[in-house]
């Protein structure tokens, strides 16, 4: 494999995204252009990643929700039973609600709360934290700081990106996303999982 030249081909790809989003005449014909660019580059960033062990966070695949600006309402609830979070976001098609994930074989959490823009603030916004969402980190040192081996145990170091705050769960997998209209909503739920 050659590093370098996978290199330059990322570099090429963000330099295509960004001529791509600045220019808005066909925003259709843009987006899918713009979507599939960042496809390759996401790919071609996992492939460097893996190649050199190096911790790298990547958006996940098929999650269909914008955070909106404010994480006044991220809630973080974690027992021996049920790990969760819930926070205000909009759908694909723009409709503000609430959201809740549910974490399946969860075995550490960490909310950390910044005083100004948690990217900026955050290490990882070097190696591919790019913006508000949800990530799945590759080779994650937390994950062996808290003592899970990944492979072994199966687990994936999740992170969400809030305007002032990140969280981050060690789990199997997220094994079930619910739409609310809000948070208080969601919360609800949470307690009826855990009577059941």
């Amino acid at each position: 494999m050659d590093i370098d030249r996978l290199r330059k081909q990322i570099e090429e790809d963000r330099s295509e995204m960004t001529r791509i989003a600045s220019v808005r005449p066909s925003p259709i014909a843009s987006f899918d252009q713009y979507e599939a660019i960042r496809q390759r580059l996401v790919s071609r960033e996992r492939e460097l990643s893996s190649h050199l062990r190096q911790e790298t966070a990547f958006p996940l695949e098929n999650w269909r929700f914008r955070w909106t600006q404010t994480d006044r309402d991220v809630r973080l609830y974690s027992s021996p039973i049920h790990t969760c979070l819930a926070f205000s976001a909009q759908s694909e098609r723009g409709h503000a609600q609430a959201i809740l994930c549910v974490f399946n074989g969860c075995t550490a959490t960490r909310f950390t709360r910044f005083d100004g823009d948690a990217l900026d603030a955050y290490p990882l916004s070097q190696s591919g934290l790019s913006g508000l969402g949800a990530y799945s980190i590759a080779h994650s040192q937390w994950i062996k700081e808290v003592g899970c081996d990944a492979k072994i145990q199966g687990r994936v170091h999740y992170l969400f990106c809030f305007e002032n705050c990140v969280v981050e769960c060690a789990a199997k997998k997220i094994q079930c996303v619910h739409e609310l209209d809000t948070v208080s909503q969601a919360w609800a739920l949470v307690s009826e999982m855990e009577v059941r």
